[in-house]
């Protein structure tokens, strides 16, 4: 029996819209670390499985997307589709893209979000040797994307890692904190990550520095410092997704589901569900299109959805109309099914 399970969901998407869903071994009914990601990409991307083989190397560099980094003497077997998925040692990545404070920052910058991943899978064994070999290659050799969140996984242990461009744009920004094992915890295209203690928590060397250039707070609230924007298109297009995940395995807590601001709203972190999951939850909640919701834009009235009352726009969240901006939920999912018994 596999002691870890990975949902890796490809889906036909009408935006750039990366959803991440993760669950610590003790808030699942059988003790497996679950992580899900769909790589919403722009619509063109290929989503195809690969298995990269084990290697010995004895060439001294690494091809990465801006250049050649120190090669290691042997790397590990690992699936990826584009991003990397899980290595033979069942470490494991859910990615989706945030919004930096620095992503306009021109970078010179080696290594990219995909880098990263295949060579955390290559090179580590645990989930906290994937975040040390990330960060320590992206301070060293400098991170050059947009802002990004990983959740980084393996049989026992579940982390958050955030990682943005740093001021100079010449090394990176990053942090990574530990998710309780009974809790599951969202990234929807924003940062979630809040106060990091940089005597406890993963972070970089120059966190504390880059952090004081943009808040004088003592305690540092990672995304409210380093998020570029409150959201990457709309209001709600990430806190929506967050609270309807919330909506459905917390539902004793009645989160709001609008609020002032992405950046000040209330939302967890990470919580303990009301009941464990399992990977029929999450493969639900990842197909999840708002239905018996005030926000199903397939129920009539509601005529924003697709053809024949389907939740889903082929187009973008927000569009101009009459000069005025408009904007949709991001329903973006496939094939709703049913809500397992389990959180019904």
């Amino acid at each position: 029996m596999m002691n870890r399970i990975i949902i890796a969901s490809r889906l036909v998407s009408c935006i750039r819209a990366c959803s991440t869903i993760a669950a610590g071994r003790l808030a699942t009914d059988n003790s497996h670390v679950l992580i899900s990601h769909s790589n919403d990409g722009n619509g063109d991307v290929a989503g195809n499985l690969q298995i990269v083989e084990a290697a010995d190397h004895t060439e001294a560099n690494r091809i990465v997307s801006h250049g050649t980094i120190p090669q290691v003497n042997s790397t590990y077997k690992y699936m990826t589709e584009g991003y990397a998925i899980v290595n033979e040692h069942q470490v494991a990545l859910g990615e989706s893209t945030c919004v930096g404070v620095y992503d306009d920052v021109s970078s010179t910058g080696m290594l990219n979000i995909v880098d990263l991943g295949q060579i955390c899978l290559e090179r580590s064994t645990s989930a906290a040797s994937c975040v040390q070999v990330m960060g320590e290659l992206a301070s060293e050799y400098g991170y050059n994307d947009a802002a990004e969140s990983l959740f980084v996984g393996d049989t026992s242990e579940l982390y958050v890692f955030h990682i943005l461009k740093d001021s100079t744009g010449s090394s990176a920004i990053w942090a990574a904190k530990l998710i309780d094992s009974s809790h599951v915890a969202t990234v929807m295209n924003a940062f979630v990550l809040e106060d990091i203690d940089v005597s406890t928590d993963f972070a970089s060397p120059n966190f504390l520095a880059e952090a004081a250039k943009l808040s004088s707070n003592s305690n540092i609230n990672f995304k409210q410092t380093f998020s570029g924007a409150n959201e990457a298109t709309c209001k709600y297009t990430s806190g929506r997704r967050m609270w309807v995940v919330l909506d459905a395995l917390q539902p004793s807590s009645e989160y709001d589901p609008t609020y002032d601001d992405y950046l000040s709203n209330d939302y967890p972190m990470s919580y303990q569900p009301d009941n464990k999951v399992n990977a029929t939850v999450l493969t639900w909640l990842m197909r999840n299109t708002y239905e018996n919701t005030q926000f199903d834009m397939s129920a009539v009235p509601k005529l924003a959805g697709g053809a024949v009352y389907s939740p889903s726009r082929w187009a973008s969240t927000s569009e101009k109309t009459n000069n005025e901006t408009v904007c949709w939920e991001v329903s973006c999912f496939r094939f709703a099914i049913p809500p397992p018994s389990s959180i019904t």
